[in-house]
């Protein structure tokens, strides 16, 4: 009898022990299996940040060409002024000089991780200057189409070098893939004006344009608003103006005008160190790296 109690005893051990036996063995197992997915993730995200990598260095070596190809062109526009920055003096060959340089900006604008390549460019025209914008896409460097409205009929945004002086910010806006461009030009009497962009790969459309034309002159002081084409109130156009410039994430190109701090509230949305503008220079360098 006893035998027998010592032998089902003997066989419960084994039982147990063959159940401890089993169940650090799938543990073991588990533990390996985790560990080898771990590093096929590790690997698989090495792989992806070194693709990622060599994409971004072939886009900016694109980009360096872009802005070889527009050197004299960009360096050109050189009227460009700090918030709040006064008239230019000019010289005796009647340009104006002692502008910033600060019309290059590189970002990400359309959502792809592959930052965008904006630069202010003088035109044909010496006393005006528009934005170009490339993308990188299908392995080079491919300039983004783009219109605004004007009376003349369609164009770049651009700055002028007339009147009392143009000012304008270019900013990333908070809403997903939108860039705004905000630009006032003017002397007795003042057109402030906001185009928004909506921004799909190398597509960008304009989406709103906000207009304020403030009449001064002969003792009258008036703004008569429109958005999109449309007659609206004081209060709604206002606001609309407003709810624009709360939308600024991040300041990418901007010139400035004396004064200007106080009559337009996007100027302190931001200060000079905040945008990420550049000189021509200082571009090549960041490319280069």
């Amino acid at each position: 009898m006893n035998r027998k109690i010592k032998k089902i005893r003997g066989g419960m051990m084994m039982n147990k022990l063959s159940k401890k036996i089993f169940i650090i063995t799938l543990i073991s197992a588990m533990i390996i299996s985790l560990t080898a997915c771990a590093n096929k993730a590790d690997k698989k995200q090495e792989s992806t940040d070194e693709k990622n990598k060599n994409e971004l260095k072939k886009a900016y070596s694109a980009y360096i060409d872009v802005l070889k190809e527009n050197e004299k062109d960009i360096k050109g526009y050189d009227w460009q002024q700090e918030i709040n920055g006064s008239r230019l003096n000019y010289l005796p060959d009647g340009e104006g000089h002692g502008g910033i340089d600060r019309q290059v900006a590189i970002s990400d604008i359309n959502g792809d991780e592959i930052p965008e390549l904006l630069f202010m460019k003088k035109t044909d025209n010496q006393y005006v200057a528009e934005l170009s914008i490339y993308t990188y896409e299908d392995g080079k460097a491919k300039e983004i189409k783009y219109s605004i409205p004007d009376e003349s009929g369609e164009m770049k945004f651009q700055d002028a070098q007339v009147a009392a002086g143009t000012s304008y910010v270019i900013y990333k806006g908070k809403e997903k893939n939108t860039l705004y461009a905000f630009n006032s030009i003017g002397d007795i009497n003042w057109q402030y004006k906001i185009y928004k962009f909506n921004i799909n790969g190398s597509e960008m459309k304009l989406s709103k344009v906000i207009k304020d034309r403030f009449i001064g002159d002969y003792g009258k002081s008036i703004d008569e608003y429109k958005i999109d084409g449309k007659d609206v109130s004081v209060s709604e156009g206002a606001k609309a103006f407003k709810d624009s410039f709360d939308e600024l994430e991040k300041s990418l190109i901007y010139s400035g005008r004396e004064g200007e701090d106080k009559d337009c509230s996007i100027w302190l949305k931001f200060k000079p160190d905040d945008a990420i503008s550049m000189s021509y220079e200082e571009a090549i360098k960041k490319l280069t790296k």
